[in-house]
C-alpha cells in the first residue's frame, strides 16, 4: 500500500473495524486497512478476446454456473466445495 496514493488523493479504503478498549473504560475504534485503491486513478479495463466474451456467455447460460466456479477455485483441493463457494462470494 506504499505509496499507492499521496496526500490529496480521493481514496477507498477497505479494513478491519476494531474497537480497542484502554484502561479507563474508554473504547477507541480504529481502522486496520487492508487496502488502499485511489479514486482518481483512470481505471484500465481488462483485455478480453472475442473468445474470452463468447466462453463468458456460454457460462452465463449454464444453470450450473455457482458449482462449476466453486469446483474452479482451488482444483488441486478436492472436496470442500462450499468453502469455496463461500470464497468465491
Amino acid at each position: 500500500m506504499v505509496d499507492s496514493c499521496k496526500p490529496g488523493d480521493r481514496v477507498q479504503i477497505s479494513g478491519v473495524y476494531r474497537v480497542i478498549h484502554s484502561q479507563n473504560t474508554n473504547f477507541k475504534s480504529v481502522l486496520i486497512a487492508t487496502g488502499v485503491d485511489s479514486l482518481l486513478a483512470e481505471k484500465t479495463k481488462p483485455h478480453m478476446s472475442e473468445q474470452d466474451i463468447k466462453n463468458i456467455r456460454k457460462l452465463a447460460k449454464n444453470k450450473d454456473v455457482f458449482n462449476i466456479l466453486g469446483e474452479s477455485i482451488a482444483p488441486s483441493i478436492e472436496g470442500s466445495l462450499n468453502a469455496k463457494k463461500a470464497i468465491l462470494l
